[in-house]
């Protein structure tokens, strides 16, 4: 049901001679609130999804929630991500993503990224789990900024390939560029049998 309009009662300093008749308009004021009930704001903002494992797929990946007020300055089409290639070491593929503001206001970011996976037919096969909420860098028109990720322990070599990487945003997700899995030669190896996939992205450096 559509909440009624009410007026904004405005109080200010009046004049002796006005003291009766604020009585009275103080008196319209609260029965007018009293009608309406209290205010209460529309506006919500989104929250951090838990981390999907590779046992429970979901069909698209989570949102991260704003990093800082003022997240509308830019625009999801404004970033731009791009990674590769991939490298291994110590049983796990890693990688550098490199994301760009194209846009013409400053994009703020999470406090530490977060991507999913994601397979050919759209179903997200995991995520790296959020940080700590709180205040990311804020990345301005034309600047640069990376992280590195990591991939381990991978045992599903029935996935639906090509597998893709998603930089997740309070607004959505961007595709990162040049980042795939396109074979399993490419998939780290599985070391602990059973257990869902291991990934983990690092902090922000500046370039």
């Amino acid at each position: 049901m559509n909440q009624p309009l009410c007026p904004v009662v405005r109080v200010g300093r009046r004049s002796p001679q006005w003291r009766a008749r604020g009585i009275v308009t103080g008196a319209l004021a609260l029965a007018m609130l009293t009608a309406c009930g209290s205010p209460t704001s529309s506006l919500r903002s989104p929250s951090a999804s838990a981390p999907l494992s590779a046992s429970s797929p979901a069909s698209s990946p989570a949102s991260v929630g704003p990093s800082a007020p003022g997240d509308v300055a830019c625009a999801l089409d404004d970033l731009r991500a791009e990674g590769g290639p991939w490298d291994g070491a110590a049983g796990s593929r890693f990688a550098e993503i490199v994301v760009g503001n194209a846009g013409a206001g400053p994009c703020p970011l999470p406090e530490v990224p977060v991507i999913a996976i994601v397979d050919s037919a759209g179903a997200v096969l995991g995520q790296s789990a959020p940080g700590v909420t709180g205040a990311g860098p804020v990345l301005a028109p034309t600047a640069t900024i990376a992280f590195t990720l990591q991939v381990a322990n991978w045992c599903d070599e029935s996935v639906d390939l090509p597998l893709t990487f998603d930089l997740l945003l309070a607004s959505g997700g961007i595709p990162i560029d040049g980042l795939l899995v396109s074979s399993t030669r490419e998939l780290p190896p599985c070391n602990g049998p059973g257990q869902p996939p291991t990934i983990s992205a690092g902090g922000w450096t500046q370039r």
